[in-house]
């Protein structure tokens, strides 16, 4: 046991002085890494939902599916308007209608419950 430990520090070592002499190397080729990983920062996504965890076929999602059909999901929208003049009449219309017309859509996207 004490040899392999023995082995590893002189491995650790020898990796230290091949980075201290070739440190100029070294910096170069750590900031092309790092430059190459952060050039891939946009493409980077990040779904946090509970079905990629499971199959299709998991009969605890088709539950939780189930459940959310019958008690609706989680999700939120939020919607930001920069009117001109918030208390303008012609704007307060329009979003009335936008709001009814959106509460309309709602309606139509709901499920009937199953009894």
């Amino acid at each position: 046991m004490e040899n392999l430990r023995r082995r590893i520090d002189e491995g650790f070592a020898a990796f230290a002085r091949l980075i201290y002499r070739n440190r100029i190397k070294t910096l170069v080729l750590m900031a092309l890494l790092v430059g190459g990983l952060l050039s891939q920062m946009p493409k980077l996504t990040s779904d946090n939902s509970i079905d990629v965890w499971f199959h299709e076929d998991d009969p605890d999602l088709i539950a939780y599916d189930a459940f959310q059909d019958q008690f609706g999901r989680d999700t939120n929208v939020i919607i930001a308007i920069m009117p001109p003049e918030v208390f303008d009449t012609g704007f307060l219309r329009e979003l009335v209608a936008f709001h009814e017309a959106l509460a309309k859509e709602n309606d139509l996207q709901k499920k009937p419950l199953d009894k």
